[in-house]
């Protein structure tokens, strides 16, 4: 399974937010400064995030983006499923016309569980889930 840059780049930046004041408007300029990419490439991936109200745009001079729920609401399905379209497509038939019942049977033993399986792995780990583990990575480092 890969997850494309622009999925990657929705949970870091969602992850960022998280870890930020509540309810703090936050800049794409601030958060791609933070976290070194492209203001531009952040600007796509928000577009998405907004229209699938996983964040909430504020215009104007003191403008910025807060997150649409609470972190524990936001799984980390909610955040890739409108971003990665072909993660969550069915398996396209490949030998459905010639061979049938081999088609019927990798369908439903392969890539139906594969998929469901992903999804629920997905759908179990919550913004909230991640904060906790980068607050306690974050508590594990040794500063000389």
């Amino acid at each position: 399974m890969r997850i494309s840059s622009k999925g990657r780049l929705a949970l870091v930046a969602l992850c960022e937010m998280a870890l930020s004041d509540d309810n703090q408007l936050i800049t794409l300029a601030n958060l791609s400064q933070k976290l070194g990419c492209s203001k531009l490439y952040l600007e796509q991936v928000f577009a998405v995030l907004r229209r699938a109200e996983l964040v909430h745009a504020t215009k104007g001079a003191g403008g910025g983006y807060t997150l649409a729920k609470s972190i524990d609401q936001l799984t980390a399905y909610d955040i890739l499923a409108p971003i990665e379209l072909s993660l969550f497509a069915p398996t396209e038939k490949t030998v459905e016309q010639t061979a049938a019942h081999i088609e019927t049977s990798l369908q439903d033993f392969v890539f139906l569980p594969l998929s469901q399986a992903v999804e629920a792995q997905l759908k179990a780990v919550t913004l909230a889930d991640l904060v906790e583990k980068i607050g306690a990575q974050q508590s594990d480092m040794y500063y000389i």
